[in-house]
């Protein structure tokens, strides 16, 4: 099965649309229009530069603008989005019908590990993995109560406190 993001089109119909193409880009108005716009460029010195495309306004000035929003708003309609959000809907739906829902369950059964603190089997799910070992929870909140009353009382040394006690040793 094969997915067109864009529209497939003959040999004939691409040779057509180069012919034409060709046709309508050499009318002198075209060419006045183009003209206008290389002339613009060599004196903003940015001609063969890249960068912002130099575009008519509707006051018919000229002014640079993003190359990207200047080509786009002339063709809304033949937007890349369009077929891909098309494209993506079918997809989903091919996916959603090949898809096993069990493969989304999670496993009933819980898995056991032992605590290596309190040294008894719970389920893995409430498990901590710590430098210690693996520990459970009612384990690791004791450790954390422990660690927040040793860490709330010690202040911490000034640095002459810390110098005298060295020399003192």
């Amino acid at each position: 099965m094969t997915v067109l993001v864009k529209r497939a089109k003959s040999k004939e119909a691409l040779e057509h649309k180069r012919r034409y193409d060709t046709k309508y880009e050499s009318s002198p108005d075209r060419v006045k229009y183009r003209e206008e716009l290389n002339q613009e460029r060599r004196q903003r010195g940015i001609m063969g530069e890249g960068g912002p495309d130099v575009s008519h306004t509707s006051a018919d000035t000229v002014t640079l603008e993003n190359p990207h929003d200047n080509r786009a708003r002339h063709f809304k309609e033949r937007g890349t989005f369009k077929p891909i959000e098309k494209a993506w809907a079918f997809l989903k739906d091919m996916v959603d019908d090949v898809v096993d829902e069990d493969m989304f369950r999670v496993n009933p059964e819980p898995t056991m590990s032992f605590c290596d603190w309190c040294g008894t089997d719970q389920d893995s799910a409430t498990m901590s993995l710590t430098s210690g070992g693996t520990i459970c929870a009612t384990c690791k909140a004791q450790k954390d109560e422990k660690d927040r009353a040793y860490f709330a009382s010690r202040s911490r040394p000034s640095f002459l406190d810390w110098l005298r006690s060295r020399l003192q040793s």
